[in-house]
């Protein structure tokens, strides 16, 4: 089992593409935290593991929320005493996609990866010490070289070091 001994948070998993992940991650021995902001289909996600034998915990939350953010990555830490992977998984609903409506897709997509991302870090790294971070992504208006995507490396004091290889 690939993912023995981890515990994964999975963000939009009561449904679709994050419930198949998180299923995924269970069957290769990963704790799972299903988060969705649906209860019942985050309890559903979460006990169709359990009875598949794998372990998964419901933690309802609204990422667009820092709160609850919080909150999620408490719970997380305080069943499994930690975590090891994030998969930022929730969007809204396409209709929500409409022009002059889209700032709760925004909050979710953007804001939420952002407050994820961010607590995640915090709980998977040792307060003052020394490491690296890796961006998945840059920015296309930023071509190779640009020094916002130049290597720097971390300091105990400041967990925003990002390498941008």
């Amino acid at each position: 089992m690939r993912l023995a001994d981890k515990v994964a948070v999975i963000t939009g998993a009561g449904r679709g593409i994050g419930r198949a992940v998180a299923a995924r991650f269970a069957a290769e021995g990963a704790a799972v935290v299903i988060n969705d902001v649906d209860a019942t289909r985050g309890e559903e996600a979460a006990s169709e593991i359990a009875r598949s034998g794998g372990k998964a915990a419901f933690v309802r939350a609204d990422v667009s929320d820092e709160d609850d953010v919080a909150e999620l990555f408490a719970q997380a830490f305080q069943r499994y005493g930690g975590v090891d992977v994030l998969v930022n998984n929730a969007v809204c609903p396409a209709s929500h996609i409409v022009a002059d409506e889209w700032q709760p897709t925004i909050d979710v997509v953007l804001k939420g990866t952002m407050s994820c991302s961010k607590a995640a870090l915090e709980s998977m790294l040792p307060p003052r010490r020394q490491h690296r971070q890796r961006c998945v992504g840059q920015r296309a208006d930023r071509p190779p070289g640009h020094p916002c995507l130049q290597r720097r490396q971390g300091r105990g004091d400041r967990p925003d070091a990002f390498d941008g290889r």
